[in-house]
């Protein structure tokens, strides 16, 4: 995979203004989930649970924690997807279950939410994650299919915490997420940050 270690600049630019959003916004939301590094993945656990195969190779996986580097995530990651394929022969529903319990890249879309992303198969999803175009197209696609977060994100009308609550969940007051984003967006803005 080879992706740059931060998301250029343009690439917020490339969204906004297919959404009608202000780059400073989409790039506030990249800083925000995941320090704007187009590598990042997250294991989210109780979602594992949910979607795995109840098989002794796929229960180990049940505890465990994020790792702190990027590549030791992915590397978790391919062995929880290599179960999975494997675990697939007995119950197919399971065979996408770590794309499933995984968020990826700046935008950190969860595998579940593949569909709305615009991808019909989670295996492609996965396989455009690892690209900053696919990224890009998944991020633009995920606002696009989502009333609520176009709403939300509206130049000159921003709702952080409509924004909030549909990007991260009811829970985003207990880790701040809305005055976080609305504190990056506004340092943004008043950088006068050039997206050409």
């Amino acid at each position: 995979m080879t992706l740059p270690d931060k998301v250029p600049a343009r690439e917020y630019a490339r969204i906004a203004s297919e959404i009608g959003w202000a780059p400073e916004l989409v790039e506030a939301l990249a800083l925000q989930e995941s320090n704007a590094d187009p590598r990042a993945i997250r294991f989210e656990g109780h979602k594992w649970r949910r979607f795995r195969f109840a098989s002794r190779a796929a229960k180990k996986f049940d505890n465990r924690r994020n790792p702190s580097d990027m590549d030791a995530r992915w590397l978790m990651f391919e062995e929880m997807d290599a179960v999975c394929r494997e675990d697939a022969w007995l119950n197919p529903a399971a065979g996408y279950a770590a794309i499933y319990a995984h968020s990826f890249g700046w935008g950190q879309i969860m595998g579940f939410n593949h569909r709305l992303a615009g991808y019909e198969n989670p295996r492609e999803f996965l396989e455009d994650m690892k690209t900053l175009e696919g990224q890009r197209r998944a991020m633009t696609n995920f606002i696009l299919r989502s009333p609520h977060l176009m709403r939300a994100g509206k130049a000159g009308n921003e709702d952080f915490q409509l924004l909030a609550h549909h990007w991260n969940g009811p829970a985003y007051a207990r880790n701040r997420w809305d005055v976080n984003v609305r504190g990056s967006f506004l340092s943004l803005k008043r950088e006068g940050t050039s997206y050409a």
